[in-house]
């Protein structure tokens, strides 16, 4: 069983854990292990290992699979692209965490499929589809009639069916371009590496009342003093009324990369890092920057110096979205949870939500490079899947996601099959729920116990307003937090 310590303050995501132990069983009172301190909790609460529950969504007995990487997931709503087996059309399908497996043959919502008529386009019928997002109920992707870059627009269409609506359209004077769609409350946070200057290129947010916000354009001067020079191969994240992004910039010493986030209310973008920055920990510079993803309250990116084959360090890095904590979570050359004896070799897509990280990761098996999934919840890293984990009755398969697929403790996955139908890898679509700790939040001092102890250390940090007395996380310290405080002492936890 794996036992957290906690400091108060991790319940807000803002300190790193203090230790943790793997013992066989639990005793009351305090206890170290290994000269690790071993943090249990008091007789009104129970503390259980974190643990993933996976479950298949689609099985490969359905009449088609998932045939994309990247599926999406919102409130318990998610869209998938996939092929059907009896006629091989594409489709872009969806439905509810809380359906009823999908049964042998059996399919779940459809969304849109191959020849359906394009809006937009009269006479033409969709033989195109992209990556999807959720929201609402509602999945948004982009079409086309053919395979053109960019596509013919972006449309909308509810899981339970009802007309397709064009969200956005050049053709027709609605608005830009959007490619790599990433739905959140205030729009649709985009990519668009295609277009030119004022017409949608860089990184943008698309209101769903069809106002266009441009966040950064090619050749916009960056917070850092260097100035953007492509998105091709950026990424974008978007959540808590903020959209984070990587870009490609030209800086006086060269070009480089750096991660930003945008404050759309505030109408302001920072910078997080950039290529003239050393990675937490190791001293090298950050001399690329990969996937980037925020909650509001936290942003997670890939950075590297160098290919770790040959003597680089990749690394998965976490800080607050003001930029403050920067620090590195798992780095090439760390032990693969879940696959004693290997490493991690490097790291692919990121996604943060509710304070949870999950990245994907993989280890050198000779020649080949094994994919897992994995989270990170209370400083503490686990396997999601990771080859050769037996899910659906498979068992060769990489794992693979999209900061679009995440929604808090669950995920939604697609697990790559060593076997292909007409040429089209298969994949099984697969829902992972998180399990995480009950913690003792009158434990204020972490140390195992709520005794008097915890009620005099939170008395020295109010009196003098010190932010780890903010109990209820409201950005400020009063009475209120001293109410909140002795609720959960005087009643255990």
């Amino acid at each position: 069983m794996n036992i957290v310590c906690h400091k108060w303050s991790d319940l807000r995501g803002n300190a790193a854990v203090e230790s943790h132990a793997r013992v066989r069983s639990l005793t009351g009172g305090r206890a170290r292990i290994g000269g690790a301190l071993l943090c249990v909790l008091g007789t009104a609460a129970s503390l259980h290992a974190q643990s993933v529950d996976l479950r298949v969504l689609i099985p490969r007995t359905a009449d088609f699979w998932a045939s994309s990487r990247r599926p999406a997931l919102h409130n318990g709503v998610y869209a998938s692209l996939g092929v059907r087996i009896s006629d091989s059309l594409n489709v872009l399908f969806g439905g509810r965490l809380t359906d009823p497996p999908v049964s042998p043959g059996g399919v779940p919502h459809f969304i849109i499929q191959d020849g359906e008529p394009i809006p937009n386009n009269p006479g033409q019928g969709f033989d195109f589809l992209r990556f999807p997002t959720v929201w609402n109920d509602t999945a948004y992707f982009a079409g086309a009639a053919g395979v053109p870059s960019p596509s013919n627009g972006l449309y909308a269409r509810s899981i339970d069916g009802g007309p397709v609506q064009v969200v956005s359209d050049t053709l027709n004077g609605l608005g830009p371009w959007i490619e790599n769609p990433f739905a959140g409350t205030e729009g649709i946070a985009y990519v668009s590496p295609f277009a030119s200057t004022g017409s949608g290129a860089g990184i943008s947010l698309y209101t769903y009342d069809q106002q266009w916000i441009p966040i950064a354009e090619y050749g916009q001067v960056m917070p850092d003093g260097s100035q953007l020079q492509s998105t091709l191969g950026s990424s974008v994240g978007i959540g808590g009324g903020k959209v984070a992004f990587s870009a490609r910039v030209d800086t006086v010493s060269g070009t480089g990369w750096g991660a930003y986030i945008y404050d759309i209310e505030m109408g302001l973008t920072s910078l997080l890092a950039n290529s003239s920055m050393p990675i937490p920990g190791d001293g090298r510079l950050m001399t690329f920057i990969s996937s980037v993803d925020t909650d509001g309250q936290q942003v997670v990116f890939g950075a590297a110096n160098g290919h770790p084959v040959f003597g680089g360090i990749v690394t998965v890095c976490v800080a607050n979205a003001d930029g403050s904590d920067l620090r590195v979570i798992a780095r090439s050359g760390d032990p693969y949870p879940g696959v004693p004896g290997r490493t991690f070799c490097s790291f692919g897509s990121l996604a943060v939500d509710q304070g949870v990280v999950y990245f994907q990761g993989s280890y050198l098996d000779g020649a080949i490079e094994r994919l897992g999934l994995f989270v990170h919840v209370n400083g503490v890293t686990l396997p999601v899947v990771v080859y050769p984990t037996i899910v659906g009755g498979a068992s060769g398969h990489d794992a693979w996601f999209d900061p679009r697929g995440v929604d808090g403790h669950d995920v939604v996955l697609v697990l790559q099959l060593p076997t292909n139908v007409m040429g089209v890898s298969e994949y099984t679509l697969v829902h992972a729920h998180v399990n995480v700790p009950t913690l003792c939040a009158a434990d204020f001092n972490a140390d195992g116990v709520a005794d008097s102890q915890d009620y005099f250390d939170f008395l020295v940090a109010f009196f003098p307003a010190v932010p780890a007395a903010d109990v209820n996380a409201d950005g400020v310290v009063n009475s209120q937090d001293f109410f909140d405080f002795a609720s959960l002492y005087f009643a255990g936890c």
